[in-house]
């Protein structure tokens, strides 16, 4: 059973025993209760969730918090009456030294005209509105009686407060509500709003997305301008500039909201009014960037030029910038490790206070601070496996133009050591720290760390966030190896699988991808395995021929992947020639053998046997046609040539022939194929010369051989059509009848003596060639140098002996 324990006041975050009794810490302080059941108060922190600040022209800070409002001219910290839960402020010089004062909370707006002696309050913002938890307000900055606040609507009052109007409705999305308002002081009739759907107003899931607005009539109408990633927080817009705005995107839109403290923070700029961003982050932590402020005192000479000096207040302090946002400098030291989300300066006071969230209200003087050592970045995330040791490095960069700077690097926890841990930056110089980061005595879990830079401009912060992954077992490919491409084309995925000793995939574990042969480039260098325990990298491939290497390593643990650039087969422009008569200035035809010339037109030497294949060691030759590719049989294949076979049905015309090699295509090359392109075959194998004539007794014609008046000799030829039965290209002539005789018969001539044709046709049992048997005619001259030549169609063929 539970007893209830007495307090004085509730809302209590935590307790610890102490001193025989209960102690409580919670939103309104400090409470001691004893076991006898007496509570007594410690101490009171009432200004401790700070989510506004303004500062007015007599020093005083107005803070707004949940609490309510305080006013901090000197401590102790005084509460203003009568206010309850408020979140932004606004203050603006009035006449007669007197200043005007606004908040607002959920509910009412709060209003002072009199440097807050005395606070009016008002339902400004309908009930059945829909609007933020803490709704935005502005103050106009010259004209203090004008001031803004918004829901879903924007509503103004021109007498401070006495009267309001409602104004246009910003987002006509039902389920979006205000969460940031800005004035262009530079140009007072334009404002920009941040418009989101908060899950904690609309109580269902939203997208982690502002919708940016513009008005240039003082609030009666918006102009949609950009959606950008995350939560506006705030808005600071250029003193001279109105269209150069900065976006804090943090963890308190208009309240504090979870989604928001989970989601990525950043600082855009736009330069054209909001319809585009970049982002400002640089060096800073990667975290949520609550609150940006503009120093006034920092616009230089030149008109044209926006002001220098940005404050940015983050989850892990405030940062300086001296260049518009391009380098971040920190300045936290001697505040509380707590979220800063709110900032205001006061010039030429000198004044910059920062309100936390739990931890109250901190200023400090920004007199003569000035460019120093720029630390980046200022946090780096890590993934390394238990186990081993990895090196970061910490960057120092000095502005100063005349001084060296002396600096020393401490690490505040065990696992983060540094080899080096003090020196100096020259003027204008940079230098690089190496810090060891060692995971062999850390469990597997997340890990933040902090090292903590002293100079004489400050002590600076830089976070390690390390994310410990088990120790991996086994390490194997799982695609990509073995790929091949054209010079710089992108592989399919390198991709490795890890899994532990028990062979579960491990999720988060670096890999590293290195290239260690070949040359080429890799997407990612190191990568981190998903839920899924894979991790892959893509290769792009060098610009030369050559195989590439890549080693994946996790640990001790690699495996190598290989690739190989394929460069693309090119055809030479004239290099289809008939490969029997080699006469480069007659035309193929059908059953011409063709001898194709170029480079990288095969990736070996390959010959065929047998039938012939339309593929030979990848290589492939295609005619183009009006029905498709047709593949020419292939004799032979080399990196330099091919040799193959025109198919027996192409008719007469111009084609357009390629080749491909591992699918890579060459460019087309024009040729041109008559109804018939006699060839006969020769001894020497050039097109001229004695030609290769066979007796029937198997035996070579030659001098010492020669045939006799009225005997049969038979000679191979090629280009002489089509052949009945017809026989698919490539495949050899029949060894019986019936035989595939040529549709036409040729005549061949011995000198100027026909010769009577015994047979023209396939070559019996041999693919890709004619054979001709004739009888030499009886009157033929008894020479050993004889002309002999066919003629088919009206198409000659070579001469030969």
């Amino acid at each position: 059973s539970w007893n209830r324990v007495p307090t004085r006041t509730a809302d209590f975050h935590a307790a610890a025993v102490a001193a025989g009794g209960l102690l409580l810490a919670g939103e309104n302080g400090f409470e001691f209760v004893s076991t006898g059941g007496l509570a007594r108060d410690i101490s009171r922190l009432p200004a401790t969730q700070i989510l506004g600040l303004a500062i007015d022209p007599a020093s005083r800070v107005w803070a707004g918090g949940p609490t309510g409002l305080y006013t901090l001219l000197a401590l102790p910290e005084s509460r203003v009456p009568g206010i309850g839960s408020v979140g932004r402020v606004a203050a603006g010089a009035g006449g007669s030294q007197s200043t005007t004062i606004l908040t607002a909370g959920t509910t009412q707006v709060y209003e002072s005209d009199d440097t807050g002696a005395q606070f009016s309050s008002r339902t400004v913002i309908p009930a059945d509105e829909l609007r933020a938890p803490y709704p935005p307000v502005i103050i106009d900055p010259v004209v203090p009686s004008s001031a803004y606040v918004a829901g879903r609507k924007v509503y103004h009052t021109s007498n401070s407060g006495a009267a309001w109007t409602a104004l246009g409705t910003v987002d006509p999305d039902p389920t979006r509500v205000v969460i940031a308002l800005a004035m262009a002081p530079a140009a007072r009739t334009v404002l920009f709003a941040a418009t989101a759907c908060l899950p904690e107003v609309v109580l269902t899931s939203c997208p982690l997305t502002s919708v940016v607005w513009r008005s240039t009539n003082a609030g009666q109408t918006w102009v949609q301008m950009s959606v950008v990633d995350g939560f506006v927080n705030q808005f600071a817009i250029d003193p001279r500039q109105s269209t150069r705005v900065y976006a804090a995107i943090g963890a308190f839109p208009a309240g504090p909201s979870i989604p928001a403290g989970l989601s990525p923070g950043d600082l855009l700029l736009s330069t054209n009014a909001g319809a585009a961003w970049t982002s400002l982050l640089g060096n800073l932590p990667r975290i949520s960037i609550n609150t940006v402020v503009i120093d006034p005192a920092s616009l230089p000479m030149q008109f044209t030029q926006p002001a220098q000096t940005l404050y940015a207040g983050t989850n892990s302090g405030v940062f300086v910038s001296f260049d518009a946002g391009t380098r971040w400098m920190d300045i936290s030291a001697g505040l509380p490790a707590s979220p800063v989300t709110n900032l205001a300066i006061l010039q030429p006071d000198g004044i910059l206070v920062a309100g936390t969230f739990g931890r109250g209200v901190y200023r400090t003087s920004i007199t003569g601070l000035a460019p120093g050592l720029i630390v980046f970045p200022l946090s780096q995330d890590l993934t390394l496996m238990q186990g081993t040791t990895t090196n970061i490095g910490v960057g120092l960069n000095s502005l100063s133009m005349s001084t060296t700077i002396a600096w020393q690097l401490n690490s505040l926890d065990a696992w983060l050591s540094i080899s080096q841990p003090n020196g100096n930056v020259r003027p204008l110089a940079s230098s690089q720290v190496p810090v060891s980061v060692s995971a062999r005595d850390l469990r597997p879990g997340t890990y933040t760390g902090r090292l903590q830079l002293t100079s004489a401009f400050g002590v600076q912060n830089v976070i390690v966030e390390a994310q410990v992954t088990p120790a991996a077992a086994r390490m194997t490919i799982t695609g990509g190896n073995n790929s091949s491409g054209l010079p710089g084309a992108a592989l399919p995925p390198f991709q490795v699988l890890v899994v532990d000793e028990n062979q579960p995939p491990l999720p988060a574990v670096p890999v590293t991808f290195t290239i260690t042969a070949g040359g080429g480039s890799l997407s990612a260098r190191t990568v981190l395995t998903g839920t899924s325990g894979t991790a892959s990298a893509i290769l792009t491939l060098p610009s030369n021929a050559s195989d590439v290497q890549v080693i994946a390593a996790t640990g001790t643990l690699g495996v190598t992947f290989t690739a190989t650039v394929i460069v693309a087969p090119a055809l030479l422009t004239d290099s289809i020639i008939d490969a029997v008569t080699f006469n480069a200035n007659t035309s193929l035809g059908p059953g011409s053998i063709l001898a194709i010339s170029g480079q990288n037109l095969a990736s070996t030497n390959a010959v065929a046997s047998g039938s012939l294949p339309a593929s030979l060691a990848t290589t492939r030759v295609l005619l183009s046609t009006e029905t498709g590719d047709v593949p020419l049989p292939l004799f032979a294949v080399s990196p330099a040539q091919i040799v193959a076979l025109m198919p027996f049905n192409v008719s007469a015309g111009r084609y357009m022939l390629h080749c491909e090699v591992d699918s890579v295509r060459s460019n087309d090359v024009e040729i041109s194929v008559a109804a018939f392109a006699p060839g006969i075959f020769t001894m020497s194998g050039v097109g001229h010369g004695p030609g290769l004539f066979i007796k029937d007794d198997g035996s070579i014609v030659t001098a010492s051989n020669p045939a006799e008046r009225g005997s049969s000799v038979n000679f191979y030829a090629a280009g002489l059509g089509a052949v009945d039965p017809p026989v698919d290209a490539g495949e050899p002539g029949a060894s019986t009848e019936p035989l595939n005789r040529t549709m036409q018969a040729p005549r061949v001539f011995f000198d100027r003596y026909s010769a009577s044709v015994v047979y023209s046709g396939l070559a019996l049992g041999i693919a890709g060639r004619y054979q001709v048997t004739v009888q030499v005619p009886p009157f033929v001259s008894s020479s050993t140098n004889v002309s002999v030549s066919l003629t088919i169609g009206g198409f000659t063929s070579n001469r030969v002996t």
